[in-house]
């Protein structure tokens, strides 16, 4: 991390995410909850439904598909039960209403941060229109119910 925008080529929408994820953690590290919670109960709700789509928009190897390996389950894996356990974990720490409100803004952060990415791919040529308009989607649907939902639950 913080290597700066040569790393990521032609993607400054990532290296802007990056710089916000260290701004927000350094300042208080119970920041990168909202950050990791968001991330991967998006994963969870989603992987299955997007890493077929993903790979056949994008023409990947149905064998080895690199880029969609996140979304891969071990057989038997129950992602509704793992949110859960997610959920009861954060759930359980021991937060001050000032760190709740921090965790909330991160996740809100989250949902720009990956709209902004999400509009620097529909602007790639090397981009495909049909997944590019389904992930987005997608991703703002699942991401819009999560921060519905710890907005709710920490009001």
């Amino acid at each position: 991390g913080g290597g700066g925008k040569a790393e990521y080529g032609a993607s400054p929408s990532l290296f802007v995410y990056e710089n916000q994820i260290n701004s927000d953690t350094n300042s208080d590290p119970v920041n990168l909850i909202g950050y990791l919670q968001t991330m991967q109960l998006a994963i969870l709700s989603g992987g299955r439904i997007l890493r077929p789509i993903i790979v056949k928009v994008l023409g990947l190897q149905k064998e080895f598909p690199r880029g969609v390996k996140a979304l891969d389950w071990p057989e038997g894996f129950n992602s509704q039960a793992a949110k859960k356990l997610y959920k009861e974990r954060v759930d359980s720490l021991d937060l001050t209403r000032e760190q709740k409100d921090s965790i909330i803004a991160a996740k809100l952060k989250v949902f720009e941060l990956n709209e902004k990415l999400i509009r620097e791919v529909v602007r790639s040529p090397e981009s495909k229109a049909t997944m590019v308009w389904l992930l987005e989607r997608v991703v703002f649907v699942v991401c819009l119910l999560v921060a519905f939902y710890f907005v709710m639950k920490y009001r």
